[in-house]
């Protein structure tokens, strides 16, 4: 039977002598997912957005001539359909009753949890590392990070540099320049900032130097690091231990309606016995949505597939 512990799964468990049940007692690491993604309850089976473009530049009005009118106009929507991840697992009554080290119901309930822990985790930054993937796409059918993102009236934007660059003093400049001209869905320029710098932890140390240094990083200038003495990434930077590409990074700005995480079970377990064989059931649940609806929250350094 398929998830099945039995006596045969824990023989030396069943022996006394034992020193120590090993490969268990591992620490876990902190909630990750909430920096990347706003994380929203959802009471639905799907949440919706609705991307607006409202009205753009006025233009001359000649004398003795009416004036020209603009619409509000919406794109296509972006629906968040919650999904239920699930695992359970099944103990004898002999493997519980003979066990002579650890309570197997407690040990298996805590299991399951980490393991719906890690899912959420590893559920959400899949959101970036498909971001250059053109099989996950947003409502204007391009993936998170792209050079060809659509305004609802017409034209482009990028959230992406031109060329990918590694993480340096230099290239997340260039991002919070770009950042600084993206326009909105009627084309008009934003006020938009860079927040944080998020990052794969083969990056940590080389962020660390870049943010924290008071003069510029890695050269021989007396000059002042213009990102810190400018407070141009008050969130610091964040390491995501799931993600997998180890030279991408983004930023993410303060652009609303961005990346999302609707939380429509954030966990729950159950529990019985079955009677015909005295096993003992255990299963641990939750149902969530994750995606993205404004790319605009987010300016990456990557390569485009």
């Amino acid at each position: 039977m398929s998830g099945l512990t039995s006596t045969s799964s824990i023989a030396r468990e069943l022996e006394e002598g034992i020193n120590a049940i090993t490969n268990q007692n591992y620490k876990q690491l902190s909630k990750e997912y909430d920096k990347i993604l706003d994380v929203q309850n959802s009471k639905k089976a799907y949440e919706t957005d609705v991307p607006l473009a409202g009205t753009g530049f006025a233009t001359v009005k000649p004398e003795g001539q009416g004036i020209e009118y603009d619409n509000m106009q919406e794109g296509a929507s972006k629906r968040y359909q919650n999904v239920t991840y699930a695992l359970g697992g099944i103990i004898t009554q002999e493997a519980i009753d003979d066990n002579l080290y650890i309570p197997m119901i407690a040990k298996m309930g805590k299991m399951l949890s980490n393991s719906i822990h890690h899912t959420k985790e590893q559920v959400a930054a899949n959101v970036f590392n498909n971001g250059y993937n053109s099989n996950f796409v947003g409502w204007d059918g391009q993936p998170l990070f792209s050079n060809a993102h659509t305004q609802i009236k017409g034209g482009t934007y990028s959230n992406v540099l031109a060329v990918a660059a590694d993480l340096s003093e230099a290239s997340l400049e260039d991002a919070m320049i770009a950042i600084s001209q993206l326009r909105d869905d009627a084309g008009l320029i934003l006020n938009v900032r860079a927040k944080s710098l998020h990052i794969h932890a083969h990056n940590q140390f080389n962020a660390q130097r870049i943010l924290g240094s008071t003069l510029q990083n890695d050269t021989d200038n007396n000059a002042l690091n213009a990102i810190k003495s400018m407070g141009m990434l008050p969130g610091g930077f964040h390491v995501n231990h799931r993600f997998e590409d180890v030279e991408n990074w983004f930023l993410r700005t303060d652009v609303e309606d961005g990346g999302k995480m609707f939380l429509r079970d954030d966990m729950s377990t159950g529990q019985d016995n079955d009677f015909g064989t005295g096993n003992y059931r255990h299963k641990a649940q939750c149902r969530f949505s994750v995606g993205f609806t404004d790319p605009r929250q987010y300016f990456g350094s990557g390569e485009i597939a």
